[in-house]
């Protein structure tokens, strides 16, 4: 029996990135740090802000615009001229009116802290983490160690498109 060769589907050529080696190897530990963030993570999502070697970075293992729509929701709740305190935890939440999905959040600010706690160690973070998938939840945890925290989120959903 004569089998056919399979057609190759032409895919569109990608732009290619020039990148020095430093800048390679920086590439790599990021995307290894979001791999070891994601795997820690449980299955829940997560958005990374972290000031490396004075340069602010993003790191996600979200879709983009979910990333926007969720901070957008947190900067609804959290006061225009907050600062954060030392520890940087919060719950923009009032009383959960069920006691299971009160459960779940507290779980998911544990976890969040354990995280942000090894990234904060040396360097400056505002970290979420979120619940992932199309039931909408709302479980929703964050931690920083900076003051301005609020702000410089702002900033980066603003810029978005």
């Amino acid at each position: 029996m004569k089998r056919k060769a399979r057609e190759k589907k032409q895919k569109p050529d990608k732009p290619r990135v020039v990148r020095t080696m430093e800048q390679q190897q920086e590439y790599n530990d990021l995307k290894a740090l979001a791999r070891a963030i994601a795997e820690t993570a449980e299955g829940k999502g997560f958005a990374l802000f972290i000031i490396l070697d004075g340069k602010p970075m993003y790191l996600s293992n979200a879709v983009r615009e979910d990333v926007v729509k969720t901070l957008r929701e947190w900067l609804a709740l959290i006061p225009k001229d907050a600062v954060m305190i030392e520890g940087g935890t919060g719950r923009p939440l009032v009383e959960d009116p069920d006691p299971f999905r009160g459960y779940e959040r507290i779980k998911l600010e544990k976890l969040c802290v354990q995280i942000a706690s090894a990234l904060e160690m040396r360097n400056e973070i505002v970290f979420f983490l979120f619940d992932l998938g199309d039931a909408d939840t709302g479980n929703l945890a964050f931690k920083t160690n900076i003051p301005y925290a609020r702000e410089s989120i702002q900033l980066w959903v603003d810029a978005q498109p």
